[in-house]
This record gives structure tokens, C-alpha cells and sequence, in this order.
């Protein structure tokens, strides 16, 4: 309540212009005042109270116009912020929605052709956004996506209108013509009776006749304005709404149905009523304990464990069938120089949504991490419209850091004392800066063979922490199976359309000679 006052003081102020005459004149206020010999003075004072009121607002919509900072929009509504799940350049077609919702506000179209002129310019421009190598960037989707678009959009109007609109499901549109029918019958008759009625008052009492004549007009701006800032509001939030429901058109988020994405998840997962599964990459160079991570996280010897690569490509296992998260680990050969393997790892990076990037503590060499790493961001540099998966430094052997002989945890690295933690926080640091994780989480681990895990807690919690992004990322990978050509999909729509066809051809066929026969009873 105290947002809404700080924020919209200026329209309750207007609001209070238009309803403090009401208030003030009452039936025994107004006698009094008018017993006294004060009706005069007050209509006065209300005319300077609205001129005053409205002269602010004035000033600052000169300023406005005349200023080029944008970096805040207190009229942005509670809708403004950008979803979670979208990538870079869908925040970016959001921001130009954004801009074009500040200026709506500012300037509300007035007729149905700036409307439908202002909806144009809101697709346009975020289809330029999204897909603007494209020779027609507006015509990027399926007339499936843009039904499904409509469906849920009316659905969602739908909604608004019984929960928002009092009266929306009792008054028809018959109701609304009979009533617009009936304005302009007597809108010229009533407007006929006002202007005969301020002449009559101007010549029985002409001082207080310009008094109210002021005050009218000091109440009509007050109107007028806010009439400016409801519709202004109004055009925002249409803007708004239009711009988030393109960006997931061209995203291609509206490929299936809400039903669809539930059948893919189960389709892809066993028990059919099984969570979405959450890939998670386990990827660095030989020997950096990748397979030892893997088996820790399991909970059981799955992966082999030597001082060899892994052999094959990508190994997959399934944390736990019981799990509330279905997590499926992905390990991946060992980087060397040289070697290849990134190439492996790169086919993988559109099929994962969390990555767990594992580096030896013992081992400085870094060189084949850094140009690995290098062509993993470029990766997803070059596709803005895909949405990167997290990712977490996990540095493993921290107990075969100097001194060697010491290992007694747990250890405190946000504030080390002794000489292993501080070894262990600066290597960390060290490692983090070299890679570029000083925004990701960094976990420091160790997996020695004859003792049990240490940190294996706090890298489940790295985990959880991006877990809602990580899901995120595995509904979209689902939403993509249902994008692109599918030759038995194909054939079982060349089927169905066929019967159909066929069906109406035989019944259009059959109906028509039925209605060619004669009828039997004529004689």
C-alpha cells in the first residue's frame, strides 16, 4: 500500500480533485456555504487547488520529453521483469517490448488503427530480435504454434475478464449496443440541456457562474488526465502482455500443448509419471576424477575407475528411480591435447542442463581446461537463443595439496587458518580466476579411496541451488523435440488427412445422391 502511494501520489491527488467538490459541496456543506456568503470563495479555492495540482504534472511531462534517461521506469508494471527460462536475446527482444510499453504510456493510441499499428510494431520488433538473419523474420512459426498461441492467449483474457471485469459474464454484447444506441440518441439532447443550463446561470448569477465555469474546467484537466494515465497504463500492460506471448511464440514455446509436453516427458522417462530428467555433464581432462565423482554421486561403483580414460564416448547413468529429482549423469572422456574429445563434449551441450566442470587440484597445467572451456561459451555465443546450462567448478584431490600429510577436516576456506585451508582457498581462487568461474560456484572436493567423501554435501547443495535452472532448461530441451520434420510423423498426418478427405468425399457423395433421389411419397 505504501509502494502504491509513493508511486501513484500524483494520480490519487487527481483523483482527490475530482471528488472533493462532491465531498465538500454536500447538501448541508453547500447550504452553509451558500447562507454565508462563501460558495464563491470556494469554488475559487477548488479551481486554484486543481490549476496547482496540474501544473506539476505539466512540468513534468515537458521534462520528460525533453529528457533522454530511460535507465528507470517507475510506470513499469508488475509483469515488466523477464522470465527466468528465457535466453540472452529473448531478454533482449523484452527490453525492446519494454521500450515500446514506456512509449504507449507516454503516447496511447487513440483510435483502432494506432492499436492495431502499435500491435504490429510490438511483433515486428521482436521478431527482429529473435530471428533477424531471417528474410521474413515475422513468419517464423508453424500455424499449429500461432493456434495454440491464440488458444491460450484467449484463455488467459478469459480468465482476466471473470476474476477483473465485475458484471463480465452477465452483461452481453447486446447490453453494450443498447446502451452505446442510447448515448448517441441523447447526446446531442443532453448536451443541448447543459450549455441552456450554464446560460441561465450565467445570466441570474454571472460572478458565481464564472467561479464554477473555472472550477468546471480545472475538473475536466483533472478528468482528462487521468482518463491519459488509465489509458496509458491500459496500453502498457496490452503491450506488455503481446510482446511476452510473441517472445514465446518465436521461441517456439508454444510447439506443444501444456497436455504434449507431459506426454514427451513421459515418453522420454520410465515410470511414465516420472519428473522431467536433469542431464548433468561431468566434464575436464584425464585423471581429473571424474569417474570417482560420478561414483560418489551414485552412491555405488557404476563408472570405472583408473588412471586411464574412460573408455567410449558418453556413459550415462540414473542417480535413483526413487529420487525426487530424476538425475541422469553423463560422463564424458577425459580432455587431453589435442586428443579430440572436446568435439564429444560440444554434441553434447545442447542435450545437458547442469555441467560440473572437474579440475585436479594437484595438477596446475590448465591449458587444455581454458581452450576446452573457450569453445563451450562460444558455443552458446553463437546460438543467443538457446539458454546456457549452469555450471560448477568442482576442483577434486584438495587432500593431496601442500602439506601433503595434513588432512584433518572439515576446513573453513571463507576464513582459513592453518596451512592447508589457506592452500586449499587459494588454489581455488587461483583456478576459478584462470577458468572464468568468478560468478559460478566453486565446490573443492575430495574422493580418497579409503575414507569417505568430504564436501560431497556441499556440492549436492551447489546442485540444488541450480536446480530450478536446470529444469528450466529440460522442459525447453523437451519443447525442441517437438520442433522439425519427423518422417512417421509426417506419414501418420498424411494418413489421417487422407481418411478424412476420404470420409467427406464419400459422405458429400452419398448425401448428394440421397438428395438427388425422388421422393418416394410424391405421386
Amino acid at each position: 500500500m505504501i509502494h502504491l502511494l509513493r508511486v501513484y501520489w500524483r494520480e490519487i491527488l487527481r483523483l482527490l480533485v475530482l471528488i472533493l467538490p462532491v465531498l465538500a459541496f454536500s447538501a448541508f456543506g453547500l447550504v452553509w456555504l451558500f447562507e454565508r456568503g462563501y460558495l464563491l470563495y470556494a469554488l475559487a479555492s477548488c479551481a486554484l487547488l486543481g490549476l496547482l495540482l496540474l501544473a506539476p504534472t505539466l512540468l513534468r511531462r515537458r521534462r520528460r520529453r525533453n529528457s533522454d534517461n530511460t535507465d528507470t521506469d517507475p510506470g513499469a508494471g508488475p509483469g515488466a521483469t523477464a522470465d527466468e527460462s528465457w535466453s540472452h536475446s529473448e531478454e533482449a527482444a523484452w527490453r525492446r517490448v519494454q521500450a515500446m510499453a514506456a512509449d504507449a504510456q507516454e503516447k496511447p493510441p487513440e483510435s483502432i488503427d494506432e492499436l492495431r499499428q502499435l500491435a504490429t510494431r510490438v511483433v515486428r520488433g521482436v521478431a527482429e530480435e529473435l530471428h533477424g538473419r531471417s528474410k521474413s523474420p515475422w513468419a517464423n512459426f508453424t500455424f499449429p504454434e500461432i493456434l495454440l498461441a491464440l488458444e491460450t492467449t484467449a484463455h488467459n483474457l478469459r480468465g482476466g475478464l471473470l476474476t477483473r471485469v465485475p458484471g463480465s459474464d452477465a452483461v452481453s454484447l447486446a447490453h453494450l449496443l443498447a446502451l452505446y444506441d442510447a448515448y448517441q440518441t441523447y447526446k446531442p439532447a443532453a448536451f443541448a440541456a447543459w450549455n441552456l443550463y450554464r446560460v441561465f446561470r450565467l445570466l441570474t448569477n454571472p460572478v458565481q457562474a464564472l467561479a464554477q465555469e473555472v472550477s468546471g474546467q480545472a475538473q475536466g484537466s483533472a478528468a482528462t488526465a487521468t482518463r491519459v494515465f488509465l489509458t496509458g497504463m491500459m496500453a502498457r500492460l496490452l503491450v506488455e502482455e503481446l510482446g511476452r506471448s510473441t517472445i514465446d511464440l518465436y521461441a517456439g514455446r508454444y510447439r506443444m500443448s501444456p497436455e504434449e509436453t507431459l506426454r514427451a516427458i513421459a515418453d522420454e522417462t520410465r515410470p511414465p509419471d516420472a519428473p522431467v530428467p536433469i542431464r548433468l555433464l561431468l566434464a575436464g581432462q584425464v585423471n581429473a576424477g571424474k569417474s570417482s565423482l560420478a561414483n560418489a554421486l551414485l552412491g555405488a561403483v557404476q563408472a570405472p575407475v583408473s588412471e586411464l580414460p574412460t573408455p567410449g564416448g558418453i556413459r550415462e547413468f540414473r542417480v535413483s528411480s526413487d529420487a525426487p529429482v530424476d538425475l541422469v549423469i553423463l560422463d564424458s572422456p577425459g580432455l587431453t591435447p589435442g586428443g579430440g574429445e572436446d568435439q564429444i563434449l560440444l554434441r553434447q551441450l545442447d542435450q545437458v542442463d547442469l555441467i560440473l566442470w572437474v579440475v585436479q587440484a594437484n595438477k596446475p597445467g590448465r591449458a587444455v581446461d581454458t581452450a576446452a572451456l573457450s569453445r563451450v561459451r562460444q558455443h552458446f555465443q553463437q546460438h543467443p537463443g538457446r539458454r546456457p546450462p549452469a555450471m560448477i567448478l568442482v576442483m577434486t584431490h584438495i587432500d593431496k595439496l601442500s602439506p601433503i600429510r595434513e588432512w584433518s577436516p572439515p576446513y573453513d576456506l571463507e576464513s582459513p587458518t592453518g596451512d592447508k585451508a589457506t592452500t586449499i582457498a587459494a588454489a581455488l581462487t587461483h583456478t576459478g580466476e584462470t577458468l572464468g568461474f568468478e560468478r559460478e560456484p566453486m565446490v573443492p572436493l575430495a574422493l580418497p579411496a579409503e575414507s569417505e567423501p568430504y564436501n560431497l554435501d556441499a556440492l549436492w547443495a551447489a546442485i540444488g541451488a541450480n536446480l530450478s535452472d536446470a529444469q528450466l532448461r529440460a522442459l525447453d530441451r523437451t519443447l525442441t523435440k517437438g520442433a522439425g520434420f519427423s518422417l512417421a510423423k509426417t506419414f501418420s498426418q498424411c494418413r489421417e488427412g487422407g481418411r478424412f478427405l476420404l470420409g467427406a468425399a464419400w459422405q458429400y457423395h452419398f448425401s448428394g445422391r440421397l438428395r438427388g433421389q425422388p421422393d418416394k411419397n410424391e405421386d
